[in-house]
């Protein structure tokens, strides 16, 4: 029961300390998969990701032929022309836009109807999430979120 209070609060001062100075922006951030024609696969990959890091991104994926990396929104804007100067053709440009308040609102919205199944199951099985439960302990899962 300790464990399951902790990692409640847990969450919580998780999404105080998140959402709250998220209210006044919604900061956007844009994943980009790009494939280019380059001669050294290698150089061309390690100047791309020093690039994104430079410019306030980061990658999620690197190889010797294909880059994955998130950028913010300020960056997006230089980023086709420094890909032309480091490749000989661009072959790949897909980009995705993401804002991360809503992101997090999502996941905050998917975490509290989990939690209210959750509610529903014990009801069903005769069970409570309360200490002190009539309840036979055999009836009632140990982990169910």
């Amino acid at each position: 029961m300790r464990k399951l209070i902790l990692f409640k609060l847990l969450f919580i001062l998780f999404f105080l300390t998140v959402l709250f100075p998220l209210a006044a922006e919604d900061p956007l951030f844009y994943e980009v998969n790009v494939r280019l024609l380059v001669q050294d696969r290698q150089n061309a990959s390690n100047l791309l990701a020093l690039w994104t890091e430079n410019n306030g991104g980061y990658y999620t994926l690197k190889t010797n032929e294909q880059i994955v990396f998130r950028l913010p929104d300020a960056a997006v804007s230089e980023l086709r022309s420094y890909l032309n100067e480091i490749s000989e053709e661009l072959l790949e440009y897909n980009q995705n836009t993401y804002n991360l308040r809503e992101q997090l609102l999502s996941s905050r919205s998917a975490l509290q109807a989990m939690g209210w199944i959750s509610m529903i199951l014990y009801s069903l099985r005769g069970c409570t999430a309360r200490k002190g439960s009539v309840a036979p302990r055999s009836y009632c899962p140990k982990v169910l979120l």
